[in-house]
């Protein structure tokens, strides 16, 4: 009996968060289709990044962030490192491109409330990946409305393009 009743619970849990879900589905404008090869959305607008970062808890969205954080830098310390071994008679290559590795501007917690701002205020763009929306952040002054701008400028430039 306790079990028969918990998981009617459960499912009366889930039908209210179907709903509830659905109804803010409908809510949102349609995912445009942007001139990404990494920002196609495969089964279904639910699935796109944006969609699925609003869905995380603000501790999951900050582990995102942290992790990436790290994983760009050694990723990028690590080319470096390997540039120089595979080519010794460039003295200065490392230190040349360690010059380049992305400065952080914000902390972790402002990246993730920049990334949670940005699809909340343009639900249109939820196909851009989580990883380029923080890349985009990682430029100094950058704000969602500029993250915008620059995929408007990016889907007008590629049209123009296919217009030719």
């Amino acid at each position: 009996m306790r079990i028969t009743s918990a998981l009617s619970k459960i499912g009366l849990a889930a039908a209210i968060l179907l709903t509830v879900d659905q109804g803010f589905a409908q809510d949102l404008p349609p995912i445009r289709s942007l001139p990404l090869a990494d920002a196609k959305v495969n089964g279904g607008p639910e699935n796109a990044e944006g969609n699925v970062w609003l869905h995380w808890s603000a501790d999951h969205q900050l582990g995102y962030v942290q992790g990436w954080a790290d994983g760009s830098y050694w990723g990028y310390f690590d080319a470096c490192t390997q540039a120089q071994i595979i080519a010794p008679s460039l003295p200065q290559l490392e230190d040349e491109c360690m010059v380049h590795i992305p400065t952080s501007h914000l902390t972790s917690q402002e990246y993730s409330a920049k990334v949670t701002e940005f699809y909340a205020k343009y639900p249109e763009d939820r196909a851009l990946p989580i990883r380029r929306v923080l890349r985009k952040f990682l430029e100094a002054g950058m704000t969602s409305d500029g993250v915008h701008r620059w995929l408007n400028e990016l889907i007008t430039s590629v049209q123009r393009s296919f217009a030719k």
